[in-house]
């Protein structure tokens, strides 16, 4: 028994030995763990790249040059028009116009557009009242019978719309400078018919419902010389340029059908 304790004893390490193994393994962990924070960044970059932020624009069309919807193409309408607040006759206007878009903010062109006169309830009452009191008195006016109008158009604002569908169309905000011939009638006889020099300004709208066809809408003022109606003695009262607000609405197709993308 005597002998088994001592060997017992000769086995255990000493307290300077087992401070001596901690130091050593404690300085190992240390290299390690610098290695470690050495080689990580370098492994990670060098691995194959599993994962992959989103992206914001994932889905979304390829950026283009814009489509130049106007620019070289020639514009057909047809078009439906009238004047506004005519005191004895209104006018309705049908007919076409035409437009060669020099630039995709500028073009010219014409109109050719047919009168239709309609009497208002003003001229039939006074054409009532005034023949009970004067048997020579007979009511005429003056109507708008076709006009043959030139134009300059500039459009400052051209951009696209978004519908509520996500699907986007173009539109354009345009200014109009007007000239040409405007030929009057009369409802009567005593009234002279003829053409005479009408000139004017005039804005508006364009809406494509596609690259080929598009809605326009227009409001313009215009000065044409004519006599408006006859006085108390059936007479004409004598021609002067008289301002007529006009409006109209109309499809254009456009031609050609294919497109061209700006520079």
């Amino acid at each position: 028994m005597h002998r088994l304790l001592e060997a017992l004893r000769l086995c255990q390490p000493s307290p300077r030995a087992l401070l001596t193994v901690s130091r050593g393994v404690g300085r190992l962990a240390v290299t390690v763990a610098a290695l470690a924070c050495t080689l990580l960044p370098l492994l990670t970059t060098l691995a194959p790249q599993t994962a992959r932020a989103d992206d914001v624009l994932a889905g979304s069309r390829a950026v283009r040059r814009a489509l130049l919807v106007r620019e070289s193409r020639h514009e057909v309408a047809g078009i439906l028009g009238g004047t506004i607040g005519d005191p004895y006759v209104r006018n309705i206007l049908p007919g076409a116009r035409y437009d060669f878009h020099l630039f995709d903010w500028l073009s010219f062109g014409g109109r050719l557009q047919v009168g239709l006169p309609l009497t208002t309830a003003t001229y039939e009452e006074v054409d009532t009242k005034v023949t009970r009191t004067n048997d020579t008195f007979v009511m005429e006016a003056s109507s708008m019978r076709m006009m043959a109008l030139g134009h300059v158009s500039v459009s400052p604002l051209v951009g696209k719309l978004m519908w509520l569908n996500g699907k986007s169309v173009h539109f354009d905000v345009h200014v109009d400078m007007i000239g040409g011939l405007a030929i009057t009638g009369s409802t009567g006889e005593a009234l002279s018919s003829g053409g005479g020099l009408a000139v004017g300004a005039g804005g508006g709208f364009r809406l494509f419902l596609s690259e080929l066809i598009a809605l326009t809408a227009n409001l313009e003022a215009l000065t044409t010389d004519r006599a408006l109606s006859v006085n108390r003695d059936s007479k004409e009262s004598g021609k002067k340029m008289r301002f007529n607000l006009m409006t109209s609405v109309g499809v254009s197709f456009f031609m050609p059908p294919k497109l061209r993308r700006g520079d």
